[in-house]
């Protein structure tokens, strides 16, 4: 009877030290990190569009993971778009990536308007997420990347005003 409580204990052990790994390196860094394929993938827009990341290439891109049914992700969504707005002319330039049903993404987009490209990564997303940085799955994470497609940061959780400006600051 021992044994299942040692296996479990183990295996709880090597969860914690997963979690501790992923907090410690999804806080908000300014580490860069080569690109290596970073955007070399491809997410379709609402009407079925498939748009490449690097179509964006030459700007400072914020990728943002956010679903319709994430409190926090409504939150941030009108802060992102002022945001675009304000420094979309110096090469701002927000990417939304939907974990979520075009219908549900759609319908947000009615009642809060988005002024960047918002695509539907389905459990693509998830996986780009993941190589991105953000090991533990949660939502928001957004990820920064420089003009030249090098990341930059990424940010687990509600990504709020004064912190995209520091993320990004350095890079305008």
């Amino acid at each position: 009877m021992g044994r299942p409580w040692i296996i479990a204990l183990v295996l709880l052990a090597f969860a914690a030290g997963i979690a501790a790994y992923g907090w410690r390196h999804n806080e908000s860094s300014s580490t860069q990190v080569e690109p290596s394929g970073l955007l070399d993938v491809a997410f379709s827009d609402l009407s079925g569009m498939p748009h490449d990341l690097k179509e964006w290439k030459g700007k400072i891109l914020v990728v943002n993971f956010w679903a319709t049914w994430c409190a926090p992700c409504r939150q941030e969504t009108p802060e992102f778009s002022r945001l675009q707005d304000e420094y979309g002319e110096r090469g701002l330039q927000f990417v939304g990536i939907a974990i979520d049903e075009v219908e549900a993404v759609d319908s947000f987009r009615q009642s809060i308007p988005i002024n960047y490209p918002v695509l539907i990564g389905d459990t693509g997303g998830a996986d780009y997420a993941f190589r991105l940085g953000n090991y533990l799955n949660v939502l928001p994470f957004s990820a920064v990347f420089d003009r030249n497609g090098i990341l930059t940061a990424t940010h687990p959780g509600a990504f709020s005003r004064q912190q995209v400006l520091a993320a990004i600051q350095r890079l305008l």
